[in-house]
């Protein structure tokens, strides 16, 4: 999501105790071996117990960027109230900028284990050169989202194996074209779903009939090929006694309460239809004053080829997806886009006009916003001619069932004020913390009974300076 992995790892109830390891790697990454595949090691203990560390394991580094906490914690009624700002300054004490993944826990419960495992040995391949008996074919290209590999079967030798394949999921909630190659083989990313989905696939003929069988090949995965990582460590039982807190019994009289303050609800044109931020953006004061190929070069649009910048440089793409009034409007060729943006619409009749153009925030789009998305808002009472109802007619193609993304359960940053907040392992996580001007903060729930914490700070400044510092205050 928005170019960040995420996710969360959910172990199953049945799960063993034991040693485990996750290995993560990207289609890409396959074209590299070995060199470009990450394994974490992670223990699984029976509960009630918890590892300690070996103390010869552990290793301490110096690092040239020093993070700094300081923090107040207030009482109320259902939870305590942590104050924390970090600082961050470099090795001649300059406050920095940038981003760092943000994690505190007690003390107490969480287990630091990572035995020399840092953010600088995952990076130190990069500075090495490739081994002269290196060979790839880079055959494994770059995902985009949800990707499908499959091969087209001609019924005759006179269709030939380049043909054009069409892929939609669903009812046109998405779709694309690409072409096969001289072999057959076709290769489409982008698609971007949860749960399963329903894809249909097929070659099409100039008269939009399907012909031709196709099939999916799976995607595989690359082979271990080395000892697993294990880390060093000795099982103990959990000694205290309000592991987890305990308030039956407890009375609480609630006297008085503060209402907290309401907001005014975004509108989802505000909230850009939950597509998330657009690459650019062109508000009123432009579009009252410029026409809109003063626009279009604002916004990087080439009008000539119908492409923004250089994202799509050298690829053979379709027109970019309209998106009018929340509406989308797809299929439209690119002599029909153009003459909508140039003859269609006058720009100070519009509120807005984004554009998501780079491969970070068009890929929510799917398929459908791979060459792009222009995202316009009118004004009031504005319209255009109604939108032309379509309906996918799926005779002739081939289904299949194709994985998505899994939907996980979002860490909660902000619990519930009205509830007691009972005491757990993991107090906050922010995978998204911004620095700016050298300091981050932050205002956090904390359950009562923690007495120690442990805050963790993995990330990199502008400059690409690596951020990797652990800290530890007592109340």
């Amino acid at each position: 999501q928005q170019g960040k992995i995420s996710g969360a790892l959910v172990l199953p109830k049945e799960m063993k105790p034991g040693d485990y390891v996750i290995r993560a790697y990207t289609h890409w990454n396959r074209n590299f071996l070995m060199d470009d595949q990450f394994l974490a090691p992670f223990v699984v203990m029976e509960e009630g117990y918890i590892p300690e560390m070996e103390k010869e394991a552990l290793e301490v580094f110096s690092d040239a960027i020093v993070v700094k906490a300081d923090y107040t914690l207030s009482d109320s009624l259902n939870y305590r109230v942590m104050d924390l700002q970090l600082d961050f300054l470099d090795e001649f004490e300059n406050p920095i900028d940038g981003k760092f993944v943000l994690s505190i826990t007690d003390a107490d419960q969480v287990v630091e284990m990572n035995q020399g495992i840092r953010l600088e040995h995952a990076i130190e391949w990069l500075d090495e050169g490739l081994p002269e008996t290196f060979q790839s074919s880079l055959s494994h290209p770059v995902e985009y989202g949800i990707s499908l590999k499959g091969k087209f079967t001609p019924e005759n030798k006179r269709q030939g194996l380049i043909q054009p394949i069409t892929i939609v999921r669903g009812d046109l909630e998405d779709y694309g074209q690409v072409m096969t190659d001289s072999s057959g083989y076709f290769w489409a990313t982008g698609l971007s779903f949860q749960d399963t989905a329903q894809i249909a696939v097929a070659a099409m003929n100039e008269k939009l009939r399907p012909f031709g069988s196709v099939e999916l090949e799976s995607l595989g995965k690359p082979e271990l090929g080395v000892a697993l990582p294990k880390l060093t460590y000795r099982k103990v039982a959990i000694s205290s006694k309000d592991y987890f807190l305990d308030t039956s019994g407890d009375y609480i009289l609630l006297e008085e309460f503060v209402k907290e303050e309401t907001r005014e609800r975004e509108t989802m044109a505000e909230r850009n239809y939950g597509y998330g931020e657009p690459t650019q953006e062109v508000g009123p004061k432009e579009l009252e004053k410029l026409t809109m190929g003063e626009i279009a070069g604002l916004l990087r649009l080439n009008l000539s080829t119908l492409k923004f910048g250089n994202y799509n440089f050298g690829e053979n793409v379709g027109a970019p997806l309209l998106i009018l009034d929340g509406s989308p409007r797809p299929f439209m060729e690119k002599g029909e886009l153009l003459d909508f943006l140039t003859n269609s619409i006058e720009p100070s009749q519009l509120l807005s006009i984004k554009v998501y153009s780079d491969n970070i925030s068009k890929a929510v789009f799917g398929m459908a916003g791979y060459a792009g998305v222009i995202m316009i808002e009118t004004k009031k009472g504005f319209r255009i001619k109604p939108e032309i109802e379509t309906k996918f007619n799926s005779e002739g193609f081939q289904f299949f069932t194709v994985p998505g993304f899994t939907a996980f359960p979002e860490f909660p940053k902000a619990p519930s004020s009205d509830r007691y907040l009972t005491k757990k392992p993991t107090i906050y996580w922010d995978p998204l913390a911004e620095i700016t001007d050298g300091v981050f903060k932050v205002k956090i729930k904390v359950p009562y009974g923690i007495d120690r914490f442990r805050i963790k700070v993995e990330g990199w400044s502008l400059d690409g300076e690596l951020i990797d510092q652990v800290i530890q205050i007592e109340k």
